[in-house]
């Protein structure tokens, strides 16, 4: 029996495997808070370790675009062109899936499960469009209607839900999206007891190395000025060592130097630093640069004390049900996911007149 006319259904079944797991993933990018990818996970660890190196090029997207239009040829190739049209995508197909294996397993050391599907799915496509160009059977109109349909429909779905990816890549908190506030009647016991009288009190979890918590800290800092004395942020360190690998170094050193008086400077320069320099020696120079004598920051920096600190803002993350970084509470609301200046300084508004201990807003008072 002749199995070169089963290979392009192979080749077409393939492309859609692809293409859907694509669409799924370009909504999971876009999520402020993953559904699919936790913290810690091979998900996470490939999207930063791909968001930080090309930062430029979403790739779910570029999966989308790139098994569409293989599809696209292995249903709509005239048979005299099939050849000529076939023979490039197929070894292109087989190259970028073996290569983006490659990209996790070494670059990453991790590996996500999605991207496993897609490239798996590139390879398969690679290989069967190789092997049914001799003896190309087009596509009949009901594959055509079925297989093209199915492609439709799950790019239609991730541009719908999806907003379109930024230059920061990955979408997740571009503009114009962002994670909504849920109302905490009951505030976990780790938040509970960060509470102040006559202040709010802002709790928020993260990682120093986590692309959307650096941003956040800008737009926190930026609200926060207008606030002085009627808000009070508290920072959890949440590093996530099996994505960061100098994000334990970062929370160490936040907390010796909030120890010894300087956490928020300190945290200021981790959250702008290159990653490679939140080592160990790097937050020392900037413990330096801060004034801060070297020696007990050292101590400080290797002591046991600090290390269980982080365990138990482990645990408090834990406790709290935190799924994705950053995550904030404010008052009584709970944000998972970057969150916009305009949102941010409206919760803000909305403690400060749950809590009845300011008799005028930032906005009233200028």
């Amino acid at each position: 029996m002749d199995r070169r006319p089963i290979a392009i259904l192979v080749a077409r079944i393939a492309a859609l495997i692809g293409l859907a797991v694509s669409a799924v993933l370009v909504v999971e990018y876009a999520s402020p808070v993953p559904t699919l990818c936790g913290p810690g996970g091979g998900c996470t660890a490939v999207r930063a370790c791909w968001e930080q190196r090309v930062p430029w090029l979403s790739l779910p997207w570029f999966g989308l675009v790139a098994f569409g239009l293989a599809l696209s040829a292995a249903l709509m190739v005239p048979e005299d062109k099939a050849k000529k049209v076939l023979a490039p995508i197929g070894a292109l197909s087989i190259l970028g899936g073996v290569a983006f294996i490659a990209f996790q397993a070494v670059i990453c050391r991790s590996l996500c499960k999605f991207c496993l599907v897609t490239d798996t799915s590139a390879i398969a496509l690679g290989v069967a469009l190789l092997l049914s160009q001799k003896q190309y059977q087009p596509a009949s109109s009901t594959q055509r209607w079925l297989f093209g349909g199915g492609a439709v429909l799950a790019a239609t779905i991730a541009v719908m839900v999806a907003p379109t990816p930024s230059a920061g890549g990955g979408g997740a908190g571009s503009a114009g999206s962002g994670p909504q506030a849920q109302q905490v009647q009951v505030l976990p016991g780790p938040v509970a007891r960060e509470q102040r009288d006559g202040q709010v009190t802002i709790v928020e979890f993260a990682d120093f190395e986590c692309p959307f918590c650096r941003r956040q800290h800008g737009v926190l800092a930026t609200v926060l000025e207008r606030y002085s004395g009627r808000v009070r942020l508290v920072r959890k360190q949440l590093p996530l060592s099996g994505i960061h690998p100098h994000a334990e170094d970062a929370a160490r050193a936040a907390l010796c130097a909030e120890d010894m008086g300087r956490g928020e400077p300190m945290a200021d320069k981790l959250f702008h630093a290159e990653e490679s320099q939140l080592t160990a020696d790097g937050t020392v120079a900037m413990a330096r640069e801060l004034g801060l004598d070297e020696r007990p920051f050292r101590e400080c920096l290797a002591s046991d004390r600090t290390r269980s600190h982080i365990a138990a803002d482990r645990n408090a993350a834990r406790e709290c049900g935190v799924q994705g970084l950053p995550t904030m509470f404010i008052g009584h609301e709970r944000f998972d996911g970057f969150v916009e200046e305009g949102p941010l300084r409206e919760s803000i508004e909305r403690a400060l007149r749950y809590d009845g201990g300011v008799a005028q807003s930032a906005a009233d008072g200028g």
